[in-house]
């Protein structure tokens, strides 16, 4: 269930710099503890321990980062603010 005090996420910037692409995806809402920004790309991890139900949405940073790996990019996530901002860099490819 989505966060009652959220927005949607939207992507914020998507732009090049030298061998890199970034891409920007930003939410406004509740910070996320700075002890769990570590872990948000664990899989299965859980900020909130009072939440026991298994679903596949704590799955998905997880895999998320894996593909960027796969494909020699990255993906990092900045909480503060109000904002929570996840910024995936793709290296550039010749097609």
């Amino acid at each position: 269930m989505p966060c009652a005090t959220c927005q949607r996420p939207a992507v914020s910037s998507c732009r090049s710099t030298g061998l890199k692409a970034l891409a920007a995806v930003k939410n406004d809402g509740p910070e996320i503890p700075m002890e769990h920004l570590p872990h948000l790309f664990d899989r299965f991890y859980r900020a909130d321990k009072s939440r026991t139900k298994v679903d596949t949405d704590s799955a998905g940073l997880s895999i998320t980062l894996a593909i960027m790996r796969a494909h020699q990019g990255d993906v990092t996530i900045r909480s503060a603010q109000k904002k929570t901002r996840f910024t995936l860099r793709f290296p550039h490819m010749v097609i």
